[in-house]
């Protein structure tokens, strides 16, 4: 599917993490890169991925503790 204009949230605070401007395919494990000059790169799949809710286009994510500092 088209995952652009996807937001990505944590689901411990709800805190928007940024717009989904495409899916890149590591060695067989999806991310999900942000837009923004940095393309930021987040694991998608479990145990990160909580929640995927097509209807409100929101990936609710749980990043472990020091993510947002790598």
């Amino acid at each position: 599917g088209d995952w652009s204009s996807d937001v990505c949230s944590s689901d411990l605070s709800g805190r928007e993490l940024g717009v989904v401007a495409d899916v890149v395919f590591n060695v067989g494990q999806p991310l999900l890169q942000l837009e923004g000059p940095e393309g930021r790169l987040l694991p998608c799949q479990p145990p990160f991925m909580k929640h995927l809710d097509t209807a409100a286009r929101v990936i609710t994510l749980d990043l472990p503790p020091g993510f947002d500092e790598l």
